[in-house]
Protein backbone atom coordinates (compact mmCIF):
# COMPACT_ATOMS: atom_id res chain seq x y z
CA UNK A 1 0.00 0.00 0.00
CA UNK A 2 3.07 2.53 0.76
CA UNK A 3 4.34 1.44 -2.26
CA UNK A 4 1.13 1.76 -4.08
CA UNK A 5 0.31 5.82 -2.34
CA UNK A 6 4.53 6.56 -3.42
CA UNK A 7 3.69 5.91 -6.70
CA UNK A 8 0.72 8.08 -7.18
CA UNK A 9 2.33 10.87 -5.29
CA UNK A 10 5.07 10.48 -7.76
CA UNK A 11 2.96 10.59 -10.39
CA UNK A 12 0.83 13.83 -9.51
CA UNK A 13 3.80 15.60 -8.97
CA UNK A 14 5.44 15.33 -12.26
CA UNK A 15 5.62 17.87 -15.22
CA UNK A 16 4.77 15.44 -17.63
CA UNK A 17 1.22 14.65 -18.24
CA UNK A 18 0.13 11.03 -16.98
CA UNK A 19 -2.62 9.17 -17.50
CA UNK A 20 -3.60 5.81 -16.15
CA UNK A 21 -6.26 3.26 -16.98
CA UNK A 22 -7.55 -0.13 -16.60
CA UNK A 23 -8.07 -2.46 -19.34
CA UNK A 24 -11.94 -1.53 -19.83
CA UNK A 25 -9.92 2.04 -20.41
CA UNK A 26 -11.89 3.46 -16.80
CA UNK A 27 -9.47 5.95 -16.14
CA UNK A 28 -7.52 5.36 -12.35
CA UNK A 29 -5.06 7.57 -11.78
CA UNK A 30 -4.57 11.56 -13.68
CA UNK A 31 -1.92 13.79 -12.81
CA UNK A 32 -2.37 17.92 -12.83
CA UNK A 33 -0.18 17.99 -15.72
CA UNK A 34 -2.84 16.29 -17.49
CA UNK A 35 -5.59 18.07 -16.72
CA UNK A 36 -3.70 21.29 -17.94
CA UNK A 37 -2.74 19.47 -21.25
CA UNK A 38 -6.13 18.27 -21.91
CA UNK A 39 -8.10 21.16 -20.39
CA UNK A 40 -10.04 18.62 -17.53
CA UNK A 41 -10.64 18.26 -14.11
CA UNK A 42 -10.04 14.89 -12.19
CA UNK A 43 -13.43 14.45 -10.77
CA UNK A 44 -14.87 13.81 -14.74
CA UNK A 45 -12.13 12.75 -16.69
CA UNK A 46 -12.93 11.42 -19.82
CA UNK A 47 -10.52 9.11 -21.69
CA UNK A 48 -12.55 9.89 -25.02
CA UNK A 49 -11.67 13.46 -24.81
CA UNK A 50 -7.83 12.84 -24.59
CA UNK A 51 -8.71 10.61 -27.69
CA UNK A 52 -10.46 13.13 -29.58
CA UNK A 53 -7.62 16.16 -28.59
CA UNK A 54 -5.10 13.78 -30.30
CA UNK A 55 -7.70 12.95 -33.54
CA UNK A 56 -4.26 13.43 -35.60
CA UNK A 57 -2.51 10.21 -34.58
CA UNK A 58 -5.58 8.26 -34.09
CA UNK A 59 -4.42 7.80 -30.08
CA UNK A 60 -7.80 5.17 -29.75
CA UNK A 61 -6.59 3.04 -31.65
CA UNK A 62 -2.98 3.16 -30.83
CA UNK A 63 -4.04 2.49 -27.13
CA UNK A 64 -6.13 -0.84 -28.20
CA UNK A 65 -3.06 -1.94 -30.26
CA UNK A 66 -0.77 -1.53 -26.76
CA UNK A 67 -3.59 -3.63 -24.62
CA UNK A 68 -3.44 -6.27 -27.08
CA UNK A 69 0.25 -6.64 -27.73
CA UNK A 70 1.79 -5.41 -24.78
CA UNK A 71 4.24 -3.05 -26.26
CA UNK A 72 4.89 0.76 -26.39
CA UNK A 73 3.96 2.85 -29.02
CA UNK A 74 5.74 6.36 -29.33
CA UNK A 75 4.38 9.26 -31.24
CA UNK A 76 7.63 11.69 -31.91
CA UNK A 77 5.19 14.74 -32.43
CA UNK A 78 2.22 15.55 -32.17
CA UNK A 79 0.68 19.34 -33.12
CA UNK A 80 -2.75 20.93 -30.61
CA UNK A 81 -3.66 24.05 -31.53
CA UNK A 82 -0.27 25.96 -31.13
CA UNK A 83 0.97 23.25 -28.29
CA UNK A 84 3.38 20.46 -29.92
CA UNK A 85 3.41 16.89 -27.31
CA UNK A 86 5.05 13.92 -27.37
CA UNK A 87 3.41 10.72 -26.49
CA UNK A 88 3.69 7.52 -25.14
CA UNK A 89 1.68 4.79 -24.49
CA UNK A 90 2.73 2.07 -22.32
CA UNK A 91 1.13 -1.41 -21.01
CA UNK A 92 1.08 -2.09 -17.41
CA UNK A 93 1.75 -5.39 -15.88
CA UNK A 94 1.26 -6.58 -12.35
CA UNK A 95 4.40 -9.03 -10.53
CA UNK A 96 3.08 -11.93 -12.47
CA UNK A 97 3.19 -10.31 -15.48
CA UNK A 98 -0.45 -9.87 -15.94
CA UNK A 99 -1.82 -6.60 -17.76
CA UNK A 100 -3.63 -4.53 -15.59
CA UNK A 101 -4.13 -1.51 -17.90
CA UNK A 102 -1.88 1.18 -19.40
CA UNK A 103 -1.13 4.55 -19.12
CA UNK A 104 -0.70 7.58 -21.44
CA UNK A 105 2.57 9.68 -21.11
CA UNK A 106 2.30 13.31 -22.76
CA UNK A 107 4.83 15.43 -22.86
CA UNK A 108 4.67 19.13 -23.87
CA UNK A 109 7.48 20.36 -26.55
CA UNK A 110 6.28 23.53 -27.36
CA UNK A 111 9.20 25.30 -26.50
CA UNK A 112 11.29 22.73 -27.58
CA UNK A 113 9.85 23.33 -30.79
CA UNK A 114 9.86 27.26 -31.06
CA UNK A 115 13.64 26.87 -29.95
CA UNK A 116 14.48 24.28 -33.04
CA UNK A 117 12.68 26.87 -35.48
CA UNK A 118 14.86 29.90 -34.65
CA UNK A 119 17.90 27.37 -34.36
CA UNK A 120 16.66 26.47 -38.25
CA UNK A 121 15.63 29.83 -39.31
CA UNK A 122 18.75 31.41 -37.88
CA UNK A 123 20.77 28.81 -40.33
CA UNK A 124 18.54 29.39 -43.26
CA UNK A 125 19.11 33.12 -42.88
CA UNK A 126 23.16 32.96 -42.38
CA UNK A 127 23.45 30.28 -44.67
CA UNK A 128 21.57 32.16 -47.62
CA UNK A 129 23.57 35.24 -46.69
CA UNK A 130 27.23 33.76 -46.69
CA UNK A 131 26.24 31.77 -50.13
CA UNK A 132 26.14 34.58 -51.94
CA UNK A 133 28.97 36.48 -51.28
CA UNK A 134 31.10 33.97 -51.18
CA UNK A 135 30.26 32.45 -54.98
CA UNK A 136 31.16 36.10 -55.65
CA UNK A 137 34.50 35.56 -54.17
CA UNK A 138 34.64 32.48 -56.37
CA UNK A 139 33.38 33.77 -59.34
CA UNK A 140 35.98 37.30 -59.21
CA UNK A 141 38.56 34.91 -57.95
CA UNK A 142 38.51 32.34 -61.04
CA UNK A 143 38.02 35.76 -63.66
CA UNK A 144 41.77 36.58 -61.99
CA UNK A 145 43.35 33.58 -62.33
CA UNK A 146 41.96 32.72 -65.68
CA UNK A 147 43.74 36.64 -66.73
CA UNK A 148 40.04 37.90 -67.41
CA UNK A 149 41.58 41.10 -65.85
CA UNK A 150 44.71 40.77 -67.59
CA UNK A 151 47.90 38.45 -67.34
CA UNK A 152 47.37 35.74 -65.25
CA UNK A 153 48.71 36.07 -61.63
CA UNK A 154 52.18 33.24 -61.32
CA UNK A 155 54.03 32.28 -58.41
CA UNK A 156 53.03 32.74 -54.68
CA UNK A 157 49.99 35.07 -56.09
CA UNK A 158 48.68 32.17 -57.89
CA UNK A 159 49.04 29.92 -55.35
CA UNK A 160 47.36 32.36 -52.61
CA UNK A 161 44.62 32.78 -55.28
CA UNK A 162 44.13 29.00 -55.33
CA UNK A 163 43.89 28.60 -51.95
CA UNK A 164 40.95 31.22 -51.74
CA UNK A 165 38.91 29.64 -54.48
CA UNK A 166 39.60 26.28 -52.55
CA UNK A 167 38.03 28.17 -49.30
CA UNK A 168 35.48 29.67 -50.93
CA UNK A 169 34.13 26.13 -52.19
CA UNK A 170 34.29 24.74 -49.25
CA UNK A 171 32.30 27.30 -47.60
CA UNK A 172 29.96 27.29 -50.47
CA UNK A 173 30.01 23.45 -50.07
CA UNK A 174 29.33 24.15 -46.04
CA UNK A 175 26.23 26.30 -46.78
CA UNK A 176 24.71 24.07 -49.28
CA UNK A 177 24.57 21.49 -46.92
CA UNK A 178 23.19 23.64 -44.10
CA UNK A 179 20.50 24.40 -46.24
CA UNK A 180 19.97 21.05 -47.37
CA UNK A 181 19.75 19.57 -44.08
CA UNK A 182 17.43 22.28 -42.49
CA UNK A 183 14.62 21.11 -45.93
CA UNK A 184 14.87 17.59 -44.40
CA UNK A 185 14.04 19.14 -41.42
CA UNK A 186 11.26 21.10 -42.32
CA UNK A 187 9.86 18.39 -44.57
CA UNK A 188 10.51 20.97 -47.92
CA UNK A 189 13.39 18.34 -49.03
CA UNK A 190 11.16 17.06 -52.28
CA UNK A 191 12.08 14.00 -54.06
CA UNK A 192 11.22 13.46 -57.44
CA UNK A 193 11.60 10.14 -58.75
CA UNK A 194 11.91 8.97 -62.24
CA UNK A 195 13.33 5.93 -63.94
CA UNK A 196 17.02 6.80 -64.46
CA UNK A 197 20.08 4.95 -65.68
CA UNK A 198 22.64 4.41 -63.02
CA UNK A 199 25.70 4.65 -65.35
CA UNK A 200 24.71 8.64 -65.93
CA UNK A 201 24.66 9.41 -62.30
CA UNK A 202 27.97 7.44 -61.32
CA UNK A 203 29.65 8.50 -64.68
CA UNK A 204 28.52 12.44 -63.46
CA UNK A 205 29.82 11.70 -60.04
CA UNK A 206 33.14 10.61 -61.28
CA UNK A 207 33.63 13.32 -63.21
CA UNK A 208 33.13 15.71 -60.69
CA UNK A 209 35.02 14.05 -57.76
CA UNK A 210 37.74 13.45 -60.29
CA UNK A 211 38.60 17.83 -60.38
CA UNK A 212 38.64 17.90 -56.94
CA UNK A 213 41.20 14.87 -56.99
CA UNK A 214 43.42 16.89 -59.36
CA UNK A 215 46.89 14.39 -59.91
CA UNK A 216 46.77 13.03 -56.58
CA UNK A 217 47.82 9.35 -57.28
CA UNK A 218 44.72 8.10 -56.72
CA UNK A 219 42.83 6.02 -59.64
CA UNK A 220 38.57 6.70 -59.73
CA UNK A 221 37.16 3.84 -61.80
CA UNK A 222 33.00 2.07 -61.84
CA UNK A 223 31.76 -1.33 -62.75
CA UNK A 224 28.46 -1.39 -64.00
CA UNK A 225 26.75 -5.01 -64.10
CA UNK A 226 25.66 -5.52 -67.61
CA UNK A 227 21.89 -5.19 -68.72
CA UNK A 228 20.79 -3.97 -65.24
CA UNK A 229 17.36 -2.36 -65.27
CA UNK A 230 16.83 1.63 -63.90
CA UNK A 231 15.92 2.49 -61.07
CA UNK A 232 13.11 4.92 -59.25
CA UNK A 233 14.96 7.69 -58.32
CA UNK A 234 15.56 11.65 -58.07
CA UNK A 235 19.08 11.55 -61.07
CA UNK A 236 20.20 14.86 -59.14
CA UNK A 237 20.01 13.28 -55.83
CA UNK A 238 21.38 10.16 -55.94
CA UNK A 239 24.27 12.09 -57.89
CA UNK A 240 24.51 14.05 -54.49
CA UNK A 241 24.77 11.36 -53.01
CA UNK A 242 27.19 9.58 -55.37
CA UNK A 243 29.69 13.00 -55.00
CA UNK A 244 29.37 13.01 -50.86
CA UNK A 245 30.20 9.56 -51.03
CA UNK A 246 33.27 9.79 -52.81
CA UNK A 247 34.09 12.87 -51.40
CA UNK A 248 34.41 11.16 -47.91
CA UNK A 249 36.77 8.28 -49.58
CA UNK A 250 38.83 11.24 -51.22
CA UNK A 251 39.40 12.57 -47.19
CA UNK A 252 40.84 9.53 -46.41
CA UNK A 253 42.48 8.03 -49.35
CA UNK A 254 45.80 9.27 -49.61
CA UNK A 255 46.80 6.89 -52.36
CA UNK A 256 45.29 3.71 -54.06
CA UNK A 257 41.69 3.35 -55.67
CA UNK A 258 38.12 4.57 -55.42
CA UNK A 259 35.60 2.27 -56.57
CA UNK A 260 32.00 2.57 -57.28
CA UNK A 261 30.46 -0.99 -58.38
CA UNK A 262 26.40 -1.40 -59.29
CA UNK A 263 24.78 -4.76 -59.24
CA UNK A 264 21.58 -6.34 -58.73
CA UNK A 265 20.94 -6.65 -55.08
CA UNK A 266 20.31 -9.80 -53.06
CA UNK A 267 15.83 -8.67 -53.13
CA UNK A 268 15.11 -8.56 -57.12
CA UNK A 269 13.83 -5.50 -56.50
CA UNK A 270 16.35 -3.52 -55.72
CA UNK A 271 20.05 -2.19 -57.12
CA UNK A 272 23.34 -2.25 -54.77
CA UNK A 273 25.37 0.33 -55.20
CA UNK A 274 29.13 -0.35 -53.52
CA UNK A 275 31.97 3.15 -52.81
CA UNK A 276 34.79 1.44 -51.58
CA UNK A 277 38.17 2.80 -51.08
CA UNK A 278 41.32 1.93 -50.23
CA UNK A 279 42.00 4.24 -47.42
CA UNK A 280 42.22 3.94 -43.51
CA UNK A 281 39.23 1.66 -42.01
CA UNK A 282 36.68 3.53 -39.66
CA UNK A 283 37.41 2.42 -36.01
CA UNK A 284 34.66 -0.01 -34.97
CA UNK A 285 32.85 1.73 -32.47
CA UNK A 286 31.94 5.00 -34.95
CA UNK A 287 30.36 2.80 -37.28
CA UNK A 288 27.01 2.67 -36.39
CA UNK A 289 26.81 6.38 -35.47
CA UNK A 290 28.57 7.81 -38.99
CA UNK A 291 25.61 8.73 -40.42
CA UNK A 292 24.17 10.64 -37.18
CA UNK A 293 24.04 14.60 -38.15
CA UNK A 294 27.33 16.64 -36.70
CA UNK A 295 28.90 13.40 -36.15
CA UNK A 296 32.43 13.19 -37.09
CA UNK A 297 34.22 10.02 -35.20
CA UNK A 298 37.73 9.64 -34.67
CA UNK A 299 38.51 8.52 -37.98
CA UNK A 300 41.32 11.09 -39.45
CA UNK A 301 41.27 12.46 -42.96
CA UNK A 302 44.60 12.81 -44.63
CA UNK A 303 43.65 14.30 -47.94
CA UNK A 304 41.51 17.11 -48.48
CA UNK A 305 37.75 17.44 -49.86
CA UNK A 306 35.15 19.35 -50.97
CA UNK A 307 33.20 19.78 -47.98
CA UNK A 308 33.37 21.85 -44.76
CA UNK A 309 33.95 18.86 -42.13
CA UNK A 310 31.04 19.08 -39.49
CA UNK A 311 29.95 15.86 -40.13
CA UNK A 312 27.18 16.45 -42.52
CA UNK A 313 27.96 14.75 -45.70
CA UNK A 314 26.74 11.08 -44.45
CA UNK A 315 23.75 12.22 -42.68
CA UNK A 316 22.67 13.87 -45.73
CA UNK A 317 23.26 10.93 -47.77
CA UNK A 318 21.25 8.41 -45.41
CA UNK A 319 18.17 10.93 -45.07
CA UNK A 320 18.32 11.00 -49.22
CA UNK A 321 18.44 7.25 -49.79
CA UNK A 322 15.40 6.12 -46.92
CA UNK A 323 13.45 8.83 -48.65
CA UNK A 324 13.74 6.73 -51.87
CA UNK A 325 12.91 3.48 -49.85
CA UNK A 326 16.12 2.51 -50.36
CA UNK A 327 18.68 1.54 -46.98
CA UNK A 328 22.42 2.47 -46.39
CA UNK A 329 25.15 1.02 -44.54
CA UNK A 330 29.33 1.13 -44.11
CA UNK A 331 31.37 -1.93 -43.62
CA UNK A 332 35.00 -1.63 -43.16
CA UNK A 333 37.47 -4.06 -45.66
CA UNK A 334 37.98 -7.45 -44.14
CA UNK A 335 41.77 -6.94 -44.44
CA UNK A 336 41.78 -3.59 -43.04
CA UNK A 337 42.49 -2.08 -46.43
CA UNK A 338 39.22 0.71 -46.75
CA UNK A 339 35.90 0.84 -46.21
CA UNK A 340 32.93 0.48 -48.49
CA UNK A 341 29.68 2.38 -48.00
CA UNK A 342 26.81 0.45 -49.63
CA UNK A 343 23.26 1.67 -50.24
CA UNK A 344 20.21 0.08 -52.06
CA UNK A 345 17.83 1.83 -55.00
CA UNK A 346 14.00 0.28 -55.83
CA UNK A 347 14.07 -0.75 -59.65
CA UNK A 348 12.29 1.07 -61.67
CA UNK A 349 8.81 -0.70 -62.40
CA UNK A 350 8.69 -0.12 -66.28
CA UNK A 351 5.70 -2.18 -67.38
Amino acid sequence: MVDQAATQSLIKNLRDGVIVFDVNQRVTVTNLAAHQFTDQSAHDFDLDKVYSMFSKIDLATSVAEVLKTRTTTHIDEVQVGTSWYEVFVIPLQDDQEVLVGAAIVIYDITEVKKIDKLRTDFMNIAAHDLRTPMTAVKGFVQMIRHGDFGEPPKGEIAEALADVEEGADRMISLVNDFLTVSRIEQGRFKVEVSACDLTHCVERAIEEISVTAGDRPIKITHRIQPGLPPVQCDQSKIIQVLINLLDNALKHTEKGRITVSVDRDDDPKFVRIIASNTGDSIPEEDLPRIFEQYYKGEQKEVAPGRGGGLGLGLHIVKMIVEAHGGKIWAANDPGGKGVSFIFTLPIADTS
